[in-house]
């Protein structure tokens, strides 16, 4: 251990958050969902034009373009789980699997006495009950759950705030 055990384990969640970034990117996952999103919003644009207009002849068009845009949905529905190919086998390798493999993981294995108390409560119960704002203690693999949960949201907000201004700048 080369520092206290809370920011060690908050690294290598921010670092596995990274790495999955990281696979969404070279996959080309992110850039692709924004395509179809916007080649769906045509879609919809052109389908609620031809309903207000009425046009029998435009609707027929459109009919002939539904199994795309069912088929572009589909592949949209089936993308973020390309990248949990890597990541979730990586994700139990760090968290370990109590229940099927009783293998430990690495993070509860290294830090087996790791507990600290949060301001909030995310555990199963908490959370389907709504009763979320109150502290509750995580031992080391709740911890980089959550670790795991904050630096996704971060480290997503910044890259979709990169891609606008990158495609800003491409704009101008």
């Amino acid at each position: 251990m080369f520092t206290e055990p809370w920011i060690e384990i908050l690294i290598i969640g921010v670092l596995f958050s990274l790495l999955n970034t990281y696979l969404t990117r070279a996959m080309g996952i992110r850039k692709r969902m924004n395509e179809i999103q916007e080649e769906f919003k045509a879609y919809q644009e052109k389908y609620s034009a031809a309903v207000k207009s009425n046009d029998e002849k435009k609707l027929a068009a459109i009919a002939s373009e539904t199994k795309r845009t069912n088929d572009m949905m589909m592949e949209m529905m089936l993308m973020p789980w390309k990248t949990m190919i890597f990541a979730l086998p990586l994700f139990f390798v760090f968290t370990g699997d109590p229940w099927f493999t009783h293998y430990a993981g690495l993070i509860p294995s290294t830090y087996p006495d790791f507990a600290t108390v949060l301001p909030f409560d995310i555990h199963t119960a908490a959370v389907y009950s709504l009763n979320i704002f109150h502290s509750a203690q995580y031992g080391a693999r709740g911890f980089f759950i959550v670790c795991l949960i904050f630096a996704g949201f971060i480290v997503s907000t910044i890259e979709q705030n990169y891609d606008k201004k990158k495609k800003a700048q491409k704009k101008a």
